[in-house]
Parts: C-alpha cells; structure tokens; sequence
C-alpha cells in the first residue's frame, strides 16, 4: 500500500495495559498506556499523565542475542 507521501505500513497491534500502576510525589497518579507492536522485536508505549500534562513515549528495541536498547521521548509544557 502506499500514498501520496509514500509508503505506509500495516496496521499497529494495539493492546491497552490493564496492570499499569503510576505514582507521582509518592501517590497513584491516572496513566494510560497502550502497548503496541511495531514488529517481532520492537514494542512500543505511549504513556499519558494528564495530571502533569505529559506524555512519555518508549520504544523498546531487542533480540534474543542481543542487549535491549530503549528510547524515551518526554513531551510536554
């Protein structure tokens, strides 16, 4: 498939986590994070605050014979 821009790849496996526990000073803080899988070895999240307002994206890159690297890119104010 592709457009305009280019190529475009399939579609993302998106889970929600159900077992996601936040703490913000010490206290539960509310926190989404969809779980999504871009490939046999990368998996990605998206965690939203809204308390802070701030989203922190995490990309998870490993293989069986090969040290996990991780990527986090903090967005907000």
């Amino acid at each position: 498939m592709s457009s305009a821009a280019g190529p475009v790849l399939g579609a993302v496996d998106v889970r929600p986590l159900t077992a996601l526990t936040v703490t913000l000073d010490g206290r539960p803080a509310a926190a989404a994070a969809p779980l999504g899988q871009t490939g046999a070895y990368v998996a990605e999240f998206s965690t939203v605050l809204p308390e802070l307002p701030a989203d922190v994206h995490s990309a998870y890159l490993g293989h069986p014979r090969a040290p996990t690297r991780v990527v986090h890119l903090l967005l907000g104010p």
